[in-house]
């Protein structure tokens, strides 16, 4: 009997389907993994964001104020035009939406201190 060299065309049609079958399995779950992933860092973005909007209610009670910038990802500076941009004494930078990269935020703090926090698509507005 002779010692063959290399794989049979059935043994490769064999293990090319097994490698499909388990990344057909794997793609849907890493494809899960990324959106879980962009859904938890865009709910610590917006809780950042509200907790900095209670600490400036704390420091200046019945003060309304709109924060916007018009792009994320702008650090804070030291001269501020209170009260519209004191976000910087409260976030290092104005945070990036992590679902959409050319979208921000925009917080309104009411007087009696609600807080509202809206999506922004355009870095523009």
């Amino acid at each position: 009997m002779k010692k063959r060299k290399g794989f049979t065309l059935i043994e490769l049609v064999v293990v090319i389907v097994i490698l499909s079958i388990l990344v057909l399995i794997l793609i849907p779950n890493v494809m899960g993994a990324i959106n879980k992933a962009e859904d938890l860092s865009y709910d610590m973005t917006v809780k950042r964001l509200r907790e900095s909007a209670i600490m400036f209610t704390i420091d200046y009670p019945n003060t309304a104020v709109r924060w916007n910038m018009h792009d994320g990802g702008t650090p804070a500076f030291e001269e501020v035009d209170y009260p519209y941009k004191a976000w910087s004494y409260y976030l290092d930078e104005w945070p990036v939406n992590p679902k959409n990269k050319n979208g921000t935020f925009s917080v309104e703090i009411m007087e009696d201190g609600e807080i509202l926090i809206y999506e922004r698509n355009h870095p523009g507005w």
